[in-house]
């Protein structure tokens, strides 16, 4: 696998070494400079060697000059093109005088009117399908290898709904470089134990891995171990990846810490990292805490979290003690088994919390939806980000949607099967997708798609809550409801799901009565609803 991006991301300007020890012809976006650089042993010391620079087009040149060699017959400089030159492919030619010997590079130049055709049209697109068309369009400019950019395969809409973005992108560079990260954050959603080292492996550096706080402590791990942790993490951007990589890193560093007294430490100075909220711990008596939790493994930070909170509370969910049941450890006369809390002297209960603590870390602003994400997250319904965050704000896409609802309302069943274009067979929503068709929860966008990875607008999940009910058997009673003031705007298949969620309370709209049917419903607004009609 490579990455998409060739030779000239931050310019879309794409530069082909030939010779790569003799010549290299490429841009740095950093200086806006093409540079030549290159060695010509054939030249005597201090010889000279000429330089052109000419259109394949039209053979007009670019540019041309004398460059006198050092002392090993190294030779280099940099150039800009004239204000009037036309973009394509431009021959790079060093000449080595009197010898007659001629080396050549290729290197492709962008103008900047194509430069700003490019992110005009990148940026107008307001769909998959139109971003998608826009890319292929505008290949050679953007320097993408499309051979490439396919290759992502079942990501590649999950890359494209990432790039669909409010703000306008400002220029070339800006894009390229989300085009990259947006390719990455794709295929690690997409990913599986299986397949994940090979895209870690390949964009490690490139998100900056490298420079994470516990990158040192990470070397002494199983890589293959820390990344299985990190495969179908949803992320937006390279700072997701990273909190994701370290999530994982230091549930890896926990989980292989056995005494309960190293467990501690390791415990105190990498929960920090793991994304958790942690009150909970902060009132435990660790070494108590340490002894109880030291023999369980975690494969997410939310596991770490529950177990930590069921320790708090003395309740027993784990229906053991632990892998050794041990009691030892130092502190306090209790009895420090994972189930069956007892506490004495300076146990870890003497400080009770006033109030629950918010179970993901991004709730701010959100508190009106916190009751239904956790109810939905402790039934396993919908999960967080890996870093312990639950992104109440994104826009939640119909795959993602239609999980929620099979699993609320207990309608799942695997083994269905459906013939949609866009859902691949191998893909982790396709059983979903298909228990959906196949109750007639859902019936697609069309003869052929589903609309896999397009977001889901509020009057449709409307109409499929409405569906989901129907096929559970739920009852929709009117209880008074919201009057909806922008009815008129909502789409005739959806009026009657839209008036009947409204008089059942399922939906009450925004603060000034409008429900704005074609806006894009957001994870908190898509978990409220469903709480709503289940918890009745």
């Amino acid at each position: 696998m490579k990455k998409l991006i060739c030779g000239l991301l931050a310019a879309a300007c794409a530069a082909t070494p030939v010779y790569a020890a003799e010549l290299s012809a490429k841009y740095n976006a950093a200086s806006g400079m093409y540079e030549i650089s290159g060695t010509a042993p054939e030249a005597s010391q201090n010889g000279l060697v000429g330089v052109t620079v000419v259109s394949d087009a039209d053979l007009k040149l670019g540019w041309a000059t004398t460059l006198r060699t050092d002392g090993t017959g190294a030779f280099s400089d940099s150039f800009t093109f004239a204000p009037d030159a036309k973009g394509g492919y431009y021959t790079v030619s060093v000449g080595v005088y009197k010898s007659g010997i001629v080396k050549t590079a290729s290197l492709f130049y962008v103008t900047e009117g194509e430069k700003a055709a490019a992110l005009d049209a990148i940026n107008a697109a307001e769909t998959t399908e139109a971003l998608d068309k826009a890319i292929r369009d505008n290949a050679q400019v953007l320097g993408i290898n499309i051979g490439m950019y396919d290759s992502v395969g079942g990501a590649k809409r999950d890359l494209l709904n990432t790039l669909i973005k409010n703000e306008k992108y400002k220029d070339i560079d800006s894009f390229t470089v989300a085009l990259e990260t947006a390719t990455a954050c794709a295929l690690i959603k997409n990913a599986d134990a299986d397949n994940i080292t090979g895209i870690m492996d390949e964009y490690f550096t490139y998100l900056g891995l490298d420079k994470s706080e516990i990158y040192s402590e990470f070397l002494t791990l199983d890589k293959n171990e820390v990344y299985k942790k990190m495969a179908g993490a949803s992320c937006l951007n390279a700072k997701d990846v990273l909190g994701v990589f370290e999530s994982s890193v230091a549930l890896s560093l926990i989980n292989k810490t056995e005494k309960w007294n190293d467990f501690k430490t390791v415990l105190d100075k990498y929960i920090g990292y793991t994304g958790i909220d942690t009150a909970y711990y902060d009132k435990c008596d660790k070494d108590d805490l340490a002894s109880a939790l030291c023999d369980k493994d975690y494969s997410t930070p939310q596991e770490l979290y529950s177990a930590i909170k069921v320790y708090y509370d003395g309740i027993d969910v784990s229906g053991d003690s632990g892998k050794n049941s041990s009691s030892g450890g130092g502190g306090g006369g209790s009895n420090r088994g994972f189930g069956g809390l007892t506490t004495s002297g300076s146990g870890s209960k003497t400080d009770e919390p006033t109030e629950e603590v918010p179970l993901y870390n991004d709730m701010t602003g959100f508190e009106w939806a916190e009751t239904a994400i956790k109810a939905l997250s402790d039934r396993g319904i919908v999960g967080g980000d890996g870093s312990g965050g639950f992104k109440p704000e994104a826009s939640i896409a119909r795959e993602e949607f239609v999980k929620m609802l099979l699993l609320a309302f207990g309608l799942f069943k695997d083994g269905a099967e459906a013939d949609f274009a866009d859902v691949d067979k191998n893909d982790w929503a396709y059983p979903y997708v298909a228990c959906a068709f196949e109750s007639g929860l859902v019936k697609g966008m069309d003869n052929n798609n589903f609309g896999y990875g397009m977001k889901i607008t509020r009057e449709d999940m409307a109409v499929l809550i409405k569906r989901a009910a129907e096929c559970a058997g739920a009852e929709l009673s009117e209880v008074g409801g919201t009057e909806l003031n922008d009815l008129k705007d909502v789409s005739e298949y959806a009026k009657d799901s839209v008036v009947k969620m409204a008089d059942a309370g399922i939906i009450n709209g925004y603060s000034d009565g409008t429900f704005r049917p074609q806006n894009n419903a957001s994870r908190a607004e898509a978990a409220v609803m469903i709480y709503r009609l289940i918890s009745r």
